[in-house]
C-alpha cells in the first residue's frame, strides 16, 4: 500500500530543526522575490566584472572606488547582461546556476581583456574568438601565473555558486512538478516563452551599426559617444557590452557616391592617362630581374624619439645609418601597441584600412574570411615573372594567414613550422630575427627566377621582460616592470639591428639585385600611461621605414609614409613604369599624404582633417574611395585595366 505525503508535512521534515514549518507556497513566492530582487544586483555585479580592466586601465578610472559610478553610468550595458542572465534562467530553471555561469562566463571575458589591454593596449573584440584556434599563442603572451590565477578564480566561482544553491535551497525550494504541479506548468511555460522573447531581443543586437537598430538607440539616448579610432576609449566611455557591440562585424565600406561599373571604367581611363604622362621615357621590365623584400619588423619604433624615456645607448644606431644612406623616413602606424596585421595588408594590396569602417582593424579577420581571392600586389608581381614567398616565424594560423596568403596569391608560406632554423635568443619566445633573415636569403638562392618576399617577424613581440641576461638599462615611468619590460625590449632591438644590418650585407655582396623595403608596424606595448600622454598625436604613431637596394641609391628623405605608398616608390626606384593604380596610391602619397585610422598626415608631417582638404585633394581622396571599395567588396571592375589581369579565380 503506497501513502502521498502531505506537502505540509514534508515541509515540517524539511524544516530546519527547532523552526516552525513554513507552508510550502510561502516558500516558493519566497523564492521568486528573491530572484526579483538578485537578479537585478546579480547583472550589476557581472557588469562590474565586465569593467575592472577598463577602470585599471584607464586614467580616468584607475581607482576601484570609482566601480559604483562607472556602472551606475553604463544602464544600457546592466540590461543587456540582465537579459543575458535571464536567458540562462529561463534555459536552466536554476537560478543560482544561472548566476554561476553568468559570473564565471563575465569573469573569463574580463581576465582575457585585461590580459589584452595589457599587451597590445586594445580591448577584447568579437573577432578576437578566432583566436581560440591558436590557444599556444594566448599563452605565450600571458605569464602562466596570470593563467593560474584565472583558473582559481573561475573555480572559485563555480564553488562558491554551489555552497551558495545548496545553502539556500531549503529556505529558497524550486517550483518542482511534484509539489505544486499546476505552478510548475505556468512556469514551464514562461520559461519557453522567455526563451524566445530573449532571444529574439538580445539576436537583435547582431545587426548594432545598422541606421535605427534598437540596440544603438538606447546607447544614442544614454549618451554614448562613439569613439571609433580609439577602441580602448570607445569600452571605457561605452562600456564593455557597448564597445563589444560596437565593433560586431558590419560591411568594411558604405558604397561611395556615384559607385558604378561605367564610373570605375571611366576612372580607370583618368589615371591610365596620368599614368602614361609620369611614365614617358621609361621602359616595362626594370624590375624583371630584382628581387623584392618586404620586411615587416615587429614593434620597430625609435625609442631617442620618446619624451619620458632615458636609454643608456642608441640601440638602432645600424639602421639609422641606413636609413639616411637610402630612401629613408618612417612609417605611419595605424595603433600603438597593435595593428600588425592591418599594416602587412595595406603594404601589400595598397588599401588602407582608414577608409574601412573603423570596425575593420585587421581585414584578414573582419572580412576577408571566406573570399576566394583578392588583389595585391602579389598577383602584379607573379604576373611578371616572380615567384611569391611569404615568410613568418610563428604559427601559420595567426591571423588566419593561413587561408589569406593563398587568397593574395603567395605561391608557398614558410612558418615556424616549415622554416629552416628556429632558433631563439636566449629565452626568448620567439624565433629570433637572423634566423628569419637567414631564411630570405634562402629563399632568394633557391629560387632561379626573382622573387617577392613578404617578411613578418616575431622577435620583439612583447612580452618582453626577463628574455635577455643584460637588458638595455633604462629609466620610464611605471616602475621596475615596465623598465624590465622596456629594458629587454630595447636589447632585442639591438640585436635586430644588427642581424639586419647584416643581412643587407649580404644581400649587397650577393650576385642578385635585390630591393628591401623595412619598416616597423608599431610601438610595443611598453610604456606606462604617463610616457603615451608625454607623446600625444603622431608621437606613439611614427615608426622607422627606409627602402634600400643592392645597387645603391642616391639617399631621399621620405615623408611620413603609408604603407600603401611602399610599392609605388619602390616602382619609382627602380624604374619600371606605374600602373593606373600605383598612379593613384602614388597621387594620394603626393598631395594628400598618409592615411590613417582618424587621421590624415600631409607631406609636410602636419596633421590634418579631410574636412580641410581642399577641393581637389578630396576629389582625388574620393576616387581612392571608390577604387578601394571596388578592390575589397565591389565589383572588382577595374582591377583588370588599372593593375593587371586578375578575375575571381586569380
Amino acid at each position: 500500500m503506497t501513502t502521498t505525503a502531505d506537502p505540509a508535512v514534508l515541509d515540517e521534515e524539511l524544516a530546519p530543526t527547532g523552526t516552525a514549518p513554513v507552508p510550502c507556497a510561502d516558500r516558493h513566492r519566497r523564492t521568486v522575490l528573491l530572484a526579483l530582487l538578485a537578479l537585478p544586483l546579480w547583472a550589476v555585479l557581472c557588469t562590474g566584472v565586465l569593467e575592472t580592466p577598463l577602470w585599471l586601465s584607464g586614467d580616468q578610472l584607475d581607482h576601484p572606488a570609482l566601480a559604483v559610478l562607472a556602472v551606475a553610468s553604463k544602464p544600457v550595458d546592466v540590461l543587456f547582461v540582465l537579459l543575458a542572465l535571464l536567458m540562462l534562467w529561463c534555459l536552466s530553471g536554476r537560478l543560482w546556476l544561472s548566476m554561476g555561469l553568468l559570473l564565471a562566463l563575465t569573469g573569463a571575458l574580463s581576465a582575457v581583456n585585461m590580459a589584452k589591454l595589457s599587451i597590445l593596449q586594445e580591448p577584447l573584440y568579437p573577432s578576437d574568438y578566432q583566436f581560440l584556434n591558436t590557444p599556444d599563442f594566448l599563452l605565450d603572451m600571458v605569464h602562466p601565473s596570470a593563467v593560474v590565477v584565472g583558473v582559481l578564480g573561475l573555480a572559485a566561482a563555480a564553488a562558491g555558486s554551489i555552497v551558495g544553491a545548496r545553502w539556500s535551497r531549503r529556505r529558497f525550494p524550486r517550483v518542482d512538478r511534484a509539489s505544486h504541479p499546476r505552478g510548475w506548468a505556468v512556469l514551464i511555460g514562461v520559461r519557453l516563452v522567455g526563451v524566445l522573447v530573449i532571444a529574439l531581443v538580445l539576436s537583435s543586437a547582431r545587426h548594432f551599426n545598422d541606421s535605427g537598430n534598437t540596440w544603438r538607440r538606447l546607447y544614442d539616448a544614454q549618451g554614448a559617444t562613439w569613439q571609433p579610432f580609439s577602441q580602448a576609449m570607445n569600452y571605457r566611455s561605452n562600456g564593455f557590452v557597448g564597445g563589444a557591440l560596437y565593433n560586431l562585424p558590419t560591411d568594411p565600406m558604405p558604397v561611395p557616391e556615384g559607385y558604378s561599373p561605367q564610373a570605375m571604367r571611366a576612372l580607370a581611363a583618368t589615371y591610365a592617362g596620368r599614368a602614361a604622362e609620369r611614365n614617358a621615357g621609361l621602359t616595362p621590365g626594370a624590375l624583371d630581374d630584382v628581387n623584392v623584400v618586404l620586411v615587416l619588423s615587429e614593434a620597430f619604433g625609435d625609442l631617442s624619439r620618446l619624451d619620458g624615456v632615458t636609454i643608456d645607448h642608441d640601440t638602432m644606431p645600424l639602421t639609422r645609418r641606413t636609413m639616411a644612406g637610402s630612401w629613408g623616413g618612417s612609417t605611419l602606424a595605424n595603433f600603438y601597441g597593435t595593428g600588425t596585421s592591418g599594416m602587412e595588408f595595406e603594404a601589400l594590396t595598397g588599401q588602407s584600412v582608414g577608409l574601412f569602417n573603423p570596425q575593420v582593424s585587421a581585414p584578414y579577420q573582419n572580412f576577408m574570411t571566406g573570399l576566394s581571392s583578392y588583389p595585391s600586389a602579389v598577383g602584379w608581381f607573379r604576373e611578371h615573372g616572380h615567384d611569391a614567398v611569404a615568410v613568418h616565424p610563428y604559427r601559420d594560423t595567426m591571423y588566419r594567414r593561413n587561408a589569406v596568403y593563398p587568397m593574395l596569391g603567395f605561391t608557398s608560406f614558410l612558418h615556424d613550422d616549415n622554416m629552416a632554423e628556429a632558433d631563439r635568443l636566449e629565452d626568448s619566445n620567439f624565433i629570433s630575427d637572423e634566423a628569419a633573415f637567414d631564411q630570405v636569403t634562402d629563399v632568394i638562392e633557391a629560387h632561379d627566377q626573382p622573387v617577392l618576399v613578404n617578411l613578418v617577424t616575431m622577435q620583439n613581440h612583447v612580452p618582453t621582460a626577463d628574455w635577455y641576461d643584460e637588458p638595455v638599462p633604462v629609466t620610464t615611468p611605471g616602475g621596475a616592470d615596465a623598465e624590465a619590460a622596456l629594458g629587454g625590449y630595447a636589447r632585442g632591438q639591438e640585436y635586430t639591428d644588427h642581424e639586419l644590418d647584416e643581412f643587407l650585407r649580404q644581400l649587397r655582396a650577393g650576385p642578385e639585385k635585390t630591393v628591401v623595403v623595412f619598416y616597423g608596424d608599431h610601438y610595443p606595448a611598453v610604456f606606462d600611461s604617463q610616457v603615451t600622454d608625454a607623446n600625444p598625436g603622431l608621437g606613439m604613431l611614427e615608426t622607422p621605414m627606409f627602402i634600400w637596394s643592392s645597387t645603391g641609391q642616391a639617399p631621399r628623405a621620405l615623408p611620413v609614409t603609408s604603407p600603401t605608398a611602399f610599392l609605388p616608390d619602390v616602382f619609382e626606384l627602380v624604374g619600371e613604369p606605374l600602373s593606373p593604380y600605383f598612379e593613384l596610391l602614388a597621387e594620394v602619397a603626393e598631395q594628400i599624404g598618409a592615411i590613417g585610422p582618424g587621421r590624415i598626415v600631409r607631406p609636410d608631417g602636419t596633421e590634418t582633417t579631410e574636412a580641410d582638404l581642399s577641393p581637389e585633394q578630396q576629389s582625388l581622396l574620393h576616387d581612392y574611395r571608390l577604387v578601394q571599395y571596388d578592390f575589397s567588396v565591389g565589383a572588382r571592375s577595374a582591377v583588370d585595366d588599372m593593375w593587371y589581369p586578375f578575375g575571381e579565380g586569380s
